[in-house]
C-alpha cells in the first residue's frame, strides 16, 4: 500500500504473504514518523507461484493509534511561558533569519553552521542539501555517530541537541527513525540528554519519543527556548512564536 503524507512525502507499507484461504482482516501498522493526514494512492500485489484471486472487501483506518495520546489543551511539558523559559540558566533562539536574539545567547536559523558546544549541550547541524539515497544519509548517520560517541566522553556535555531543517524529500522515514534509534540509545547508555530540533517546518510541535525530545519550530515567528543540560526533570522550556492561550492560564 502506498500512501501520500500531508506534506507530499510517500509511506509505502508492506502486507505478508497470502498463505491463506477465505476472508482474513490485515492490519498493517503505519510508520510512527508519518505526517497525518494520510492519503491511499496505491494498492498492489506480487503474484505468487500458484494462480491465485486476492479480493479487497473493505480498507478501513483505526486512529488514534494505541498508547497514550495527549489531549487538546494538554502540550507537553517543554511547553512553556515566557516566565519559565526565562527561569532557566540560559536560552538561545530559533528563528526563520538571524536578526538578532534579544534575551538568548545565539540564534539557529535555516543557514547551515559547524558542530559546537553551548552550556553543556552539544549542538549537531546537519546537512539536508542531499537525498538520504544519493548519499546524503550516510553522511550525516556519519557525523551523529561521531557526535554522540564525542558527547559520551565528555564530562562537560550533558546534552546533545540535533539541528536539522525540514527536507521531507530529502530525509526519509527509515534515516529519520534511525537518528532516534541512535540518540535514545545514547541516552539509555549515558545518562545524558537529547533533542531533536527540527527548522522550518510548516507548524510548531513537540513530543518526545523513548525519552527523546522533538521540536519542530514553524517557518515564521521566532521560538524561545531555556535550556539546561543538567537539570533534574526536562532540560528545555519551549516559548512557541504563538503561545497556546491554555498556558496562559
Amino acid at each position: 500500500m502506498e500512501l501520500a503524507e500531508a506534506d507530499g512525502g510517500v509511506v509505502t507499507i508492506r502486507g505478508p504473504a497470502v498463505d491463506w484461504t477465505c476472508w482474513r482482516e490485515i492490519r498493517l501498522p503505519l510508520p510512527a514518523t508519518a505526517e497525518r493526514p494520510y492519503t491511499v494512492t496505491r494498492l498492489s500485489a506480487v503474484a505468487g507461484p500458484r494462480p491465485a484471486r486476492l479480493l479487497l472487501d473493505t480498507l478501513t483506518a483505526r486512529t488514534p493509534p494505541t498508547g497514550f495520546v495527549r489531549t487538546v489543551g494538554a502540550p507537553d511539558p517543554i511547553v512553556a511561558t515566557a516566565a519559565q523559559v526565562r527561569s532557566r540558566p540560559w536560552r538561545f533562539a530559533v528563528q526563520p533569519t538571524d536578526a538578532g536574539a534579544p534575551g538568548a545567547d545565539f540564534a539557529l536559523t535555516g543557514a547551515g553552521r559547524p558542530a559546537f558546544v553551548h552550556r553543556g549541550v552539544r549542538f549537531l547541524p546537519l546537512d539536508a542539501r542531499l537525498r538520504t539515497l544519493d548519499g546524503g544519509g550516510l553522511a550525516r548517520i556519519t557525523a551523529l555517530r561521531a557526535a554522540l560517541a564525542t558527547a559520551a566522553r565528555e564530562p562537560g556535555t550533558g546534552a546533545v541537541a540535533l539541528v536539522q531543517p525540514y527536507a521531507p524529500r530529502a530525509v526519509d522515514h527509515k534515516e529519520a527513525a534511525l537518528e532516534l534509534r541512535y540518540l535514545a540509545e545514547f541516552r539509555r547508555t549515558t545518562g545524558k540528554r537529547a533533542a531533536v530540533i527540527t527548522l522550518e517546518a510548516p507548524r510548531f510541535a513537540a513530543g518526545r519519543t523513548e525519552g527523546v525530545l522533538t521540536l519542530a519550530t514553524p517557518r515564521t515567528g521566532r521560538t524561545l527556548i531555556g535550556a539546561d543540560a543538567f537539570a533534574a526533570g526536562d532540560w528545555l522550556s519551549v516559548l512557541p512564536p504563538e503561545l497556546p492561550s491554555v498556558l496562559s492560564r
